[in-house]
């Protein structure tokens, strides 16, 4: 039997998902494997913060009004949530502001 290692990945929450996570960072930890994406880590988050499938996906998809960053680069201008992410990125989460 194969016993994966742990890998610890930090997500920093702004917004609403600070109001449910109640912390500004956590540390989450994700099956070593070749590549890492950020829907892995949201898939954790969720997992441990259930009430936040509903900010994160509509209908299946990445809500449009949620922004997510990697190391100062948001995840839609590369390979969006197939985008791998690395122990050491600066991963932040935060809800879109409108208004007008």
């Amino acid at each position: 039997m194969t016993v994966l290692a742990k890998e610890k990945y930090m997500a920093r929450f702004f917004g609403p998902f600070r109001i449910v996570t109640n912390t500004k960072m956590e540390e989450f930890k994700l099956d070593h494997k070749k590549k890492i994406t950020i829907k892995d880590l949201i898939g954790k988050i969720i997992e441990k913060y259930d009430e936040l499938k509903d900010s994160f996906y509509i209908n299946g998809e990445l809500n449009n009004n949620v922004n997510i960053v990697i190391n100062g680069e948001d995840i839609r201008s590369g390979n969006g949530l197939d985008t791998e992410i690395h122990r050491d990125d600066r991963i932040t989460f935060f809800k879109g502001v409108g208004g007008g």
